[in-house]
């Protein structure tokens, strides 16, 4: 059991996305965003938990611990080694995979949905011809891909500055 709490600790972010996504087809059928409003709560409550406990490895920090190590200073060792692994790979493939099309593609389903939810016309629109839809969904997944790619600009120019900040005495 013990085995299991910890896993469901460590990943409980991809528990609650389909708990999410359920509660957004249920809203839009029962008129009521109680639901998907409480499960957005526990989501942000437990995003906020998940990044003060951190994804690393506890027997690492028990063993940063021993060394003497601040809470800080280990929240700048783990950010300098993420981020120089996720640096190598290069700008373009952070800004334009990782932000534009993992992130974007969880934008478009939102962008999507309040679209339908919330433009007078869309459905109509969508209703009208098949290639409607499909416009449709390539302006969604645009505003998306956009959005998140001038987020991930943003990311990257912080970490960036963070990463330089923390080595500029090492080099």
């Amino acid at each position: 059991m013990k085995r299991a709490w910890d896993y469901f600790r460590k990943h409980h972010i991809f528990f609650f996305l389909p708990l999410l996504v359920l509660a957004l087809i249920i809203s839009q059928y029962t008129g009521s965003n109680l639901l998907l409003f409480t499960f957005v709560a526990i989501y942000v409550f437990s995003y906020y938990i998940d990044s003060k406990r951190g994804r690393t490895n506890v027997a690492e920090r028990r063993a940063l611990d021993r060394k003497g190590l601040s809470y800080q200073q280990f929240r700048n060792l783990t950010f300098v080694k993420r981020w120089g692994l996720t640096r190598t790979a290069g700008m373009v493939k952070y800004i334009f995979v990782f932000g534009g099309l993992y992130f974007g593609f969880g934008l478009y389903f939102l962008i999507g949905a309040w679209t339908l939810r919330h433009a007078a016309g869309a459905i109509a629109f969508i209703q009208d011809s098949p290639a409607n839809m499909l416009i449709f969904n390539v302006y969604c997944f645009a505003a998306g891909f956009i959005v998140a790619a001038v987020v991930y600009l943003i990311l990257w120019i912080s970490n960036e500055r963070r990463f330089a900040r923390l080595t500029e005495n090492t080099h």
